[in-house]
């Protein structure tokens, strides 16, 4: 069996609230970590490539136990990487490589961790700096290999013994997930194809399953909000009523400051008061574009 590196992180595009910027996290994935990991030999495994498995708490921690490298991007400090970047350390004491995106401070518990960053555009990455990327982060992951150390905070202080888990147990849940062809990436990725191809209604439907696999990520819903939207489908007023329903559900109490949910939810009401003429919804687009200025 191939050596494995699991990669925690967010995907999609997520806001980094520190500094007001959004990045798209799949771009990261796609054109630095994954591209490095394969050439430096290992078979890539990103952590929302099991959330549909019906085993991801399983598959997590032994992926996490006993895989050979772990890359962690803490970007925009998504709390579920940051979570298992923490359990990586208790379990395992050396080959976690931590990535970070250049702008923001680091957090106090990882400022003396090293950390390999990057620069982000937020729509995309250069391809100058995709390509140095790959290239040191190749170099790294092949002098962890040559010369594993030490990186985990919590084995540097205490000596304990890390746990343990049997070859063939870790080696069944590596087939069973290689042996899925249907995971939330591939819908995602497949949602964002139709996207291009101006195939808004299919892309409400896939969009629409992935929330249901994952319905507390925002990126999912904001962007089923945004192609139900887009359908037009069976008339514009339909689509837009439905998709402020959608959007609606990453602001239940009217306090985000999330300025994509923001930047949709504004967008549908001044469409709604095109078409309808109706000045609530253009007060209420004023409001929320207002609170994206602010945000940012």
């Amino acid at each position: 069996m191939s050596k494995t590196c699991f990669v925690i992180m967010g995907f999609g595009k997520k806001t980094d609230f520190a500094s007001g910027r959004t990045l798209d996290l799949d771009k990261t994935y796609k054109n630095i970590i994954q591209p490095a990991v394969i050439e430096a030999g290992y078979q890539c495994i990103r952590a929302d490539e099991i959330q549909d498995s019906g085993i991801i708490d399983r598959s997590m921690y032994a992926l996490l136990i006993r895989s050979e490298l772990v890359i962690a991007d803490i970007s925009t400090y998504n709390p579920n990487a940051i979570y298992e970047l923490g359990i990586r350390h208790a379990v395992k004491p050396y080959s976690t490589v931590i990535l970070k995106e250049k702008q923001g401070s680091i957090p106090f518990d990882l400022d003396h961790t090293r950390i390999f960053t990057y620069v982000h555009l937020g729509e995309d990455i250069g391809a100058d700096e995709a390509k140095r990327c790959q290239s040191e982060l190749v170099s790294l992951i092949k002098e962890i290999d040559a010369k594993p150390k030490t990186d985990s905070p919590l084995y540097e202080y205490i000596e304990i013994d890390p746990p343990v888990m049997s070859e063939e147990e870790f080696s069944k849940i590596v087939s069973d997930l290689a042996e899925r062809e249907k995971h939330i990436f591939a819908i995602v990725e497949q949602a964002k194809f139709e996207m291009n191809c101006d195939n808004f209604i299919k892309a409400t439907q896939l969009w629409e399953k992935a929330n249901r696999v994952l319905p507390n990520e925002p990126y999912f819903t904001q962007q089923w909000a945004l192609c139900r939207y887009k359908s037009k489908s069976p008339s514009a007023i339909v689509a837009l009523t439905d998709a402020l329903q959608i959007i609606q559900q990453l602001d239940s109490d009217g306090n985000t400051n999330d300025p994509e949910t923001l930047g949709i939810t504004g967008a549908i009401n001044r469409r709604l008061y095109q078409l309808t003429d109706d000045e609530e919804y253009l007060d209420r687009a004023i409001d929320y574009y207002g609170v994206v200025n602010h945000a940012v």
